[in-house]
């Protein structure tokens, strides 16, 4: 193992305080007392970065979640305008009934995934109902 890059670790996890110093020391394989000694010795200190590391976990998760939402609500679009197109192009009827129902089963999948992220549930314009004679945007 490479000595430096442990104590690094070591030193990286001490100052950020993820954890206690009992548990960061078994995570390394060491004491308690041998974590003490290396922080006596190289003048580190505890959580010394813990704001930071938090500081820097609530600014990315935000990012993390707006870039997660634009790519969900992306999704959605291309996937009804892709089933719209479909269900223009069927001819047979009996087709037609067995898509439309999965075309109705999509918008519940949807309303569940935006209330998950915590966005608008509700989509406008993209109701598509199938009569006898073909195919009526509602």
């Amino acid at each position: 193992m490479n000595q430096l890059r442990d104590i690094g670790a070591l030193k990286a996890d001490n100052e950020a305080r993820i954890s206690s110093k009992v548990g960061i020391a078994k995570k390394h394989g060491i004491s308690a007392v041998t974590l003490w000694l290396y922080a006596s010795n190289g003048k580190w200190s505890y959580g010394r970065m813990r704001e930071e590391v938090l500081e820097s976990f609530s600014q990315l998760a935000p990012e993390s979640l707006c870039k997660l939402t634009e790519s969900v609500i992306e999704e959605h679009v291309i996937v009804l305008s892709q089933m719209r197109r479909k269900m223009i192009t069927l001819d047979d009827p009996k087709e037609k009934k067995l898509f439309s129902s999965q075309v109705d089963a999509l918008p519940k999948c949807i309303k569940v995934e935006r209330t998950a992220l915590g966005i608008p549930n509700h989509i406008v314009g993209v109701s598509i109902a199938v009569n006898d004679t073909g195919i009526d945007n509602v």
